[in-house]
Order: structure tokens, then C-alpha cells, then sequence
């Protein structure tokens, strides 16, 4: 038997208003990390 990946846990997730939300309300800040991180490597 297989377990999920997390792509397929976070799809299933997102289907809960709460959890969208809580994950969505986070994009400004992984948004800011990615930037640092592409600094950082350039």
C-alpha cells in the first residue's frame, strides 16, 4: 500500500476553508523567503 505524497495531502487539505486560508495568509512571507534565497544565490 502507498501513502500520500504531499502534494496530494495539500490538495486534499486545501479542500478545508480553514486550512486555505491559514495557508494562503502565509504567501507574503514565503514570497519574501524565495526573494532572499535567489539573493543569496546570485
Amino acid at each position: 500500500m502507498r501513502g500520500r505524497t504531499l502534494k496530494e495531502y495539500i490538495a486534499e487539505q486545501m479542500k478545508d476553508p480553514e486550512f486555505k486560508k491559514a495557508w494562503d495568509d502565509l504567501d507574503p512571507e514565503f514570497e519574501i523567503l524565495e526573494a532572499m534565497i535567489k539573493a543569496r544565490a546570485n
